[in-house]
């Protein structure tokens, strides 16, 4: 049974201070009606916790108020042994989020910002940890009626305007795997790369939703699609449906990446471990990592 704690920090420079009622103001309204908090008597390097008890699952969330990014605290929070295989950390913004190639990332409020921590030895039989999860979530949006592709190596994009909508991004730190998430739910962040516009679900739905509770519901999705790969899992199968929902299959691209520009690369599929297929001069090249940007 998994808990969502709140974080509040005395002296932190990756956590910013919250008050326990600052914090009540941000969750979900039925849950503070039912009462479901008590105060936790836990100090550890400044930071306190509340939580929220008797939730349906099966690990526990720890919310920031804002953060640096929640990776950082992911990392922070792995380091002083408070975070097991699969829990997450869920900030309502960040003042440096990290995107591909480390890059700065706006975080305003009402948007999904969280990193999930996974099984050091967690592997689909090598496949991208990244791309695998944004064929869950890809599907997932689906479900909300969103059009949405995958855009390799790691983002969601709504057709038929090529706009961004997600990205997910994997990082290894002390021997232990953590997945970064985020969501334009709301709000649509600047992003300062002409090759990537941007969109929100509210934007696309008309309606604005409450980051929150979709969260825990999205979370909870990967949490058991997860669950179900570890059991076992057809590559061929993942390939296929990868495929199926791969912007820019069987279209002329250019690939950017920090050591080379590819122009006119066609894409014609995924690899056994989730890199990029692409013909370039009637060569076929596995690609580990790069930006796609469209001719």
């Amino acid at each position: 049974m998994g808990n969502i704690y709140y974080l509040t920090v005395n002296n932190s420079d990756i956590i910013e201070y919250c008050t326990l009622e600052e914090g009540l103001k941000l969750f979900p309204k039925e849950l503070k009606k039912r009462g479901l908090w008590e105060k936790v008597d836990i100090n550890i390097l400044g930071i306190n916790m509340f939580f929220f008890k008797n939730m349906s699952l099966e690990f526990n969330i720890f919310v920031c108020k804002n953060s640096s990014s929640t990776f950082d605290v992911a990392f922070f929070l792995d380091k002083i042994n408070l975070l097991k295989d699969y829990d997450v950390v869920f900030s309502f913004k960040q003042w440096r989020g990290i995107g591909q190639f480390n890059r700065r990332w706006e975080s305003p409020m009402g948007n999904i910002y969280a990193t999930m921590k996974l099984p050091s030895t967690w592997s689909v039989h090598n496949f991208s940890i990244p791309l695998i999860t944004s064929l869950y979530l890809c599907k997932y949006l689906r479900d909300m009626s969103l059009n949405t592709m995958i855009k390799w190596p790691n983002d969601i994009i709504i057709l038929p305007e090529s706009k961004k909508i997600a990205g997910l991004l994997s990082k290894d730190m002390d021997h232990s795997l953590f997945l970064g998430i985020g969501i334009n739910v709301n709000i649509v962040p600047e992003i300062k790369e002409i090759h990537m516009p941007a969109t929100s679900i509210k934007e696309i739905l008309g309606n604005p939703i409450n980051p929150f509770e979709l969260f825990i519901d999205i979370v909870k999705h990967i949490f058991f699609c997860y669950q179900g790969s570890a059991l076992g899992l057809d590559v061929e199968e993942v390939k296929r449906q990868t495929q199926q929902y791969l912007a820019f299959m069987d279209q002329e691209v250019s690939i950017v990446s920090q050591y080379r520009c590819l122009n006119r690369a066609k894409i014609i599929g995924i690899s056994n471990t989730g890199s990029l297929k692409v013909l370039v001069d009637n060569q076929v090249i596995n690609l580990n990592s790069g930006t796609i940007v469209l001719e």
